[in-house]
């Protein structure tokens, strides 16, 4: 049997970041679950705060991008119901394809969302953008590590039920998003986020031009809030605008 090759060395960067995500994943799996349902609720009222946010359901017709948070996240359930009652639209990413072809969708909420384990009737959309292979243009390095695909430490993830809008980009904006909530683990100072490593958000952001890109918000936990530079970025990382924890919202200047 022919040797197999040794691997290369790890970039630095990704060794950083993979431990760093490693740390965060640890503490959140502490969190006790009363105090995640508290700082749901807190970080809630402070999301719908945002004057962008605050602005929708109230005359300004746009939409939101959110997603069905999992296991240590802080909790997106407050969020989702509270732009529901106001009757602001949202819409919830969906990862289509396999790991190595994994495309970025959109789904309507509707609630109560039902949960699936089945994909999403998804009727042929045409010119969209499709998402390339994970494992290309990302710091993943296997596929256990993307958040939305499968599962992650032997955990089911939700999928959001529902008929496909559309992919990437383009459907935000037909769908008129003025604000997309992204999962983090952390975000720096200076607005660099964290993901979970799949670098799905940033190649969908990477593609926006000032009057595309929506208002971009993180939600972590106030300790998840690191000082700049705490959090190693690749080139192709993208930022967000806004960070709300339960204890501050940053904005960047």
């Amino acid at each position: 049997m022919a040797e197999q090759p040794e691997p290369g060395p790890v970039d630095p960067v990704i060794a950083r970041k993979q431990e760093l995500r490693r740390q965060i994943r640890g503490r959140r799996d502490r969190r006790d679950g009363a105090a995640r349902a508290q700082v749901a609720d807190r970080l809630a009222r402070a999301f719908m705060s945002l004057p962008e946010v605050a602005a929708l359901g109230t005359g300004r017709p746009g939409a939101v991008a959110a997603y069905l948070s999992y296991g240590g996240e802080p909790g997106t359930g407050p969020i989702l119901a509270a732009l529901s009652h106001r009757g602001v639209p949202v819409l919830l990413p969906i990862v289509l394809g396999r790991i190595t072809e994994a495309r970025l969708g959109w789904v309507r909420y509707a609630p109560p969302t039902e949960f699936s384990t089945a994909m999403p009737t998804s009727p042929a959309v045409p010119d969209v953008t499709a998402v390339p292979d994970v494992t290309a243009a990302s710091d993943v390095t296997a596929a256990s590590d993307v958040k939305s695909v499968g599962t992650r430490a032997g955990t089911a993830l939700p999928r959001p039920a529902g008929v496909v809008l559309g992919e990437g980009l383009a459907t935000l904006q037909r769908e008129a998003v003025r604000v997309l909530l992204v999962p983090a683990l952390a975000v720096g100072g200076d607005g660099t986020r964290l993901g979970q490593g799949g670098g799905f958000y940033d190649r969908l952001l990477g593609k926006a031009t000032d009057s595309s890109r929506p208002l971009v918000v993180a939600m972590v936990h106030a300790d998840e809030l690191l000082t700049e530079g705490q959090v190693p970025a690749l080139d192709h990382d993208v930022g967000v605008d806004v960070v709300v924890t339960d204890r501050e919202t940053w904005r960047r200047s």
